[in-house]
This record gives structure tokens, sequence and C-alpha cells, in this order.
């Protein structure tokens, strides 16, 4: 069984991250969405993120999502996972997830990362523009999934 994770901050969970799930869904057999805790006060818990991601995913049988702390490695040995997946937006993203992929070789060299590029349409959507439109008050439909849009908007006002 090929199993892998799919970690981040979720900050918020965007329509790219969707994307992102769905495809690596359909490559894994099973997919587990791993929502870092972030210590930051001003931002919602890593409870609350993930508890907006599972009403996104909830139709995809073969994702669950979870929190958790420390090191990403860690967590793919507790939870016996040797794949990792990363979204790629940009350049910028490829050249800082390769420097988290040479790191997390040499602390785990069995676990392997894999990158899925952002769709067509995808690649200029961030967790923190949203926010940014969010505190704007500006519409954030075209950037979110509509499950958690109204969350959104409560959340980060």
């Amino acid at each position: 069984m090929k199993n892998c994770i799919f970690p981040g901050t979720f900050n918020p969970f965007t329509i790219g991250h969707l994307d992102v799930v769905k495809r690596a869904a359909a490559l894994f057999d099973r997919l587990t969405v791993a929502v870092a805790e972030e210590g930051r006060p001003d931002l919602p818990s890593a409870a609350v993120r993930a508890g907006l991601i599972v009403k996104c995913v909830g139709g995809l049988k073969n994702v669950e999502v979870k929190t958790f702390s420390g090191l990403l490695v860690e967590l793919c040995k507790r939870e016996n996972v040797r794949f990792v997946v990363r979204g790629i937006r940009s350049f910028n993203d490829f050249q800082y997830e390769n420097t988290m992929l040479f790191i997390n070789k040499k602390l785990a060299p069995e676990i392997e990362t894999v990158y899925i590029p952002a769709s067509q349409g995808y690649g200029e959507i961030s967790g923190s523009a949203v926010r940014d439109l969010i505190r704007l008050r500006a519409d954030i439909t075209a950037f979110v999934p509509p499950e958690i849009k109204e969350d959104l908007l409560a959340l980060y006002k």
C-alpha cells in the first residue's frame, strides 16, 4: 500500500491546496493531510484549520486529516509513510521545497518527496494573499473551497 503525507500550515486552506489533495489522492492508496501547529496566537489553531479541511475533503474516501507538531520526518516514521507530497506554485516554491527535501533526506533517507505542480490558474493563490483579501473585505470566492468560505471570513476578519 502506497501512503503519503501532504503537510502544511494551510493557513488558510485554498482551492490550490484542494487541487493538490485531489490529485495526490488519485496517485496514492491513502493520503494524510497533516496540519502543522504554528503557535501563532493571531491565527486559528491547527485543530480549527484541520476541521475546515475535513469539510472540504469529506467525499474523498482515502483522505484523512490530522494535526502534528515537530519534525515532518518523525511524523512519517510514526505513520510508517515513505512519501511526502508537496505542491509547487513557482520557482521560489521549488527552491524552498528542494532545500527542505535535502534536509529531510539527511534526517530520513528512506522518505521520498513527490512534487505536484499547481494546476493552471492556481499558481498565484497563497494563504497570505487570501488572509489579506479577507482583511480588505474583498471577495474570496475564486480562491477558497465554497464549503469553508463563510468560516474563513469569520476566522480571519
